[in-house]
């Protein structure tokens, strides 16, 4: 298994971004890539303007959209999207196979105080198997939501999870003394407890703060809970990883991609 995560910058409105994530699948897949893993809100892209383009009108588009490239290129597609339900809308992350077809999607269940002004939370966090390994997906700051994860995740089997985030590290600083950025503790620790291998697909940019700093910095951490990877902070990087049912993880930076 190789997943290509996209540390892809945030673009100022989202026709630019949904058409950085086409350029890049088909530039990937042209290199014979088959699995992409985007942000979280890859599309329209993570700011406050989510609240009014998220109509059921451009989430059908968007969805159909998607559809059409993994489809047309072949790949996997891991995206995070809005979604609505009747009268709910959701912070949503989404896989489309190489069918076109949309083979599982996570709802963010523990949102943020000002997400829980808009989104609804999520009620499940599905399995799914892909090249004989299973795997899962937290959003953003469930990492630290252990406890719940555990319960949920412990003894299913899993060894993969993707976190598709938009964290700024300089505002992760510990409130209770201890070194080091709590999300990557407690990423590290999730990590451990569940015996699987985790992949961060950070932003390294915001539009809502653009002069924001400590941004990036996607994260690969086994299943020991050791980071084997950190991507660059404040700049876009795509790379290659090799997770596999064993504790070995290869990355490979992959530096011919344009942004």
């Amino acid at each position: 298994m190789r997943c290509i995560v996209a540390q892809m910058w945030m673009q100022q409105d989202a026709q630019s971004q949904i058409e950085l994530v086409q350029n890049l699948v088909i530039e990937g897949a042209k290199q014979g890539h088959r699995i992409f893993v985007f942000p979280e809100l890859a599309v329209p892209g993570f700011n406050r303007k989510v609240v009014d383009l998220a109509t059921p009108e451009n989430c059908h588009k968007w969805e159909a959209l998607l559809s059409e490239l993994a489809q047309k290129h072949q790949v996997h597609l891991f995206v995070g999207m809005p979604r609505i339900d009747g009268s709910g809308v959701y912070n949503s992350y989404f896989c489309f196979a190489p069918s076109g077809k949309k083979v599982c999607v996570w709802d963010k269940i523990g949102l943020t105080p000002s997400e829980q002004t808009f989104f609804t939370p999520g009620n499940s966090r599905p399995l799914m198997q892909i090249e004989g390994i299973t795997l899962s997906v937290v959003l953003c700051r469930e990492v630290l939501d252990l406890k719940e994860v555990g319960a949920e995740l412990s003894n299913s089997g899993v060894d993969l999870i993707l976190w598709p985030s938009y964290i700024g590290y300089d505002t992760q600083k510990s409130t209770n003394g201890s070194e080091g950025p709590v999300y990557e503790r407690e990423a590290r620790a999730m990590a451990k407890r569940l015996g699987a291998i985790m992949i961060q697909c950070n932003w390294p940019n915001g539009t809502n703060v653009p002069d924001a700093k400590n941004m990036g910095g996607s994260k690969v951490i086994s299943a020991d809970g050791e980071e084997v990877y950190q991507a660059l902070y404040d700049k876009p990087e795509v790379f290659a990883v090799y997770p596999t049912k064993t504790s070995e993880i290869a990355v490979e930076i992959l530096s011919d991609f344009t942004y």
